[in-house]
C-alpha cells in the first residue's frame, strides 16, 4: 500500500493563489466558481496578512472579509498605491532588495463586485457557447495576475516614518525558501549601520513573469 501525506489546506494568501490557479487549468466551467472562491479569498488573506503587521491596528478585531473596509484601513496609513523597494546595501558590500507590494484596489472592487456573484446560485442556465464563460475565465486570469504580484513582496509592511516619533515602523519580512539566506545575513547585521534606499515602483520589475 503506498503512503499517501495527509491533505493540508494552507490558509495564506499564497496558497489561495495557488489553489485559484489549479482550479482555472482545470479547464471546467465548474471549477471556475471555485476558481473565484479562491481567488476571493487569497485577496481577503493579503490584506489581512498587512493589517495584522500595522502597528496602528494592534489588539483590533481583523475581519478578513472586509475587503473595502480593510482597504481603506491599509490606504490611510500607506496609500497602498504603488510598489516600494527598498535596497539594503550591508556592511560587506552585500546589497539585499526587500519589496511591498499593494493589493490594488481595482483588484478589492472587481473581488466585491463580480466575484461575488459567482459565489452564489446562479440565476439561470447558460448554455455551453454562451459568451459568459470566456468572459468570466479571461476577466478570472486578468486578476489573478494582479493578485499574483500582490503576493511576490516578502514585505508586509511598506516604509513608513513617524514625523512625531522620528522612527520607522518596524520592518517585517516574510520568510521563504527564496529569501532565507539573505534573511539570515539581515539578522546578522542588527546592530551594523547600512544603507537603505527606497524608491517606489509604477510597474513590477520584468523579472516578475506571471504563471499563468
Amino acid at each position: 500500500m503506498t503512503h499517501q501525506e495527509p491533505e493540508t489546506y494552507g490558509v495564506s494568501a499564497s496558497s489561495y493563489l495557488r489553489r485559484a490557479r489549479e482550479r482555472v487549468l482545470d479547464g471546467t466551467k465548474a471549477a471556475l466558481f471555485y476558481a473565484a472562491l479562491e481567488l476571493r479569498c487569497c485577496v481577503e488573506a493579503r490584506q489581512a496578512e498587512y493589517i495584522e503587521h500595522l502597528s496602528a491596528y494592534k489588539g483590533q478585531k481583523l475581519r478578513p472579509y472586509r475587503l473595502g473596509e480593510n482597504r481603506s484601513k491599509i490606504a490611510k496609513i500607506s496609500g497602498g498605491k504603488l510598489i516600494a523597494k527598498l535596497t539594503f546595501e550591508l556592511g560587506d558590500g552585500e546589497v539585499l532588495e526587500g519589496y511591498h507590494t499593494p493589493v490594488p484596489a481595482s483588484l478589492v472592487r472587481y473581488c466585491e463586485k463580480h466575484l461575488d456573484n459567482l459565489r452564489h446560485a446562479q440565476s439561470r442556465f447558460r448554455g455551453h457557447d454562451d459568451e459568459f464563460w470566456n468572459r468570466t475565465r479571461t476577466d478570472l486570469i486578468a486578476h489573478y495576475r494582479l493578485a499574483w504580484i500582490s503576493c511576490q513582496g516578502n514585505m508586509m509592511v511598506p516604509p513608513l516614518w513617524s514625523a512625531n516619533s522620528k522612527k520607522t515602523h518596524p520592518m517585517v519580512f516574510e520568510i521563504t525558501d527564496g529569501n532565507r539566506a539573505a534573511m539570515e545575513r539581515m539578522k546578522e547585521s542588527v546592530g551594523e549601520h547600512f544603507n537603505v534606499h527606497v524608491s517606489y515602483l509604477e510597474h513590477p520589475p520584468e523579472s516578475w513573469v506571471c504563471d499563468l
